[in-house]
């Protein structure tokens, strides 16, 4: 079983967190760390937060989002027109300004999930017509849960 350490820097009171993790792992950093870390991620810290951290998060103007992307034949893109999706999306956001941010993207078979920290669901509305991209259903992250939940 690989063990990892997270590392996050909690943001200063009044201060937008940085939802960036650093994450070492005595095994591999791939694709199943993600998936692994994906409600820590959402959570916008680490398994070790405590309640005042919790509340800091919970004050902040930001939220976090699932944007589902129905695109058929997601699973099948090449890596050329997945970098070609990230900077349009990236050119876009950029537009839009620092108070929407794209945390990573999971890509299945027709569809592709994204996670977003946004003030509201109107800014992403705003990113996926611009873009041009589709997003079917926005969904705030409400509460996360793993096996420390049940301790």
């Amino acid at each position: 079983m690989s063990k990892f350490l997270i590392e996050r820097k909690l943001p200063a009171p009044g201060k937008r967190p940085n939802h960036d993790l650093r994450i070492v792992s005595q095994k591999s950093r791939g694709l199943l760390s993600a998936f692994l870390l994906l409600p820590l991620i959402l959570a916008g810290y680490g398994p070790v937060a405590h309640s005042g951290e919790r509340a800091a998060h919970e004050q902040s103007a930001t939220h976090t989002f699932i944007i589902e992307r129905n695109i058929e034949g997601a699973g099948k893109l090449s890596p050329e027109e997945l970098r070609d999706i990230s900077r349009k999306s990236r050119d876009v956001l950029q537009s839009l300004g620092p108070s929407i941010q794209w945390v990573q993207s999971y890509v299945v078979d027709d569809k592709i999930y994204c996670v977003y920290t946004a003030p509201n669901k109107e800014i992403i509305r705003r990113h996926a017509e611009q873009g041009g991209f589709p997003a079917n259903r926005i969904s705030e992250v409400h509460n996360v849960i793993s096996l420390k939940t049940a301790e």
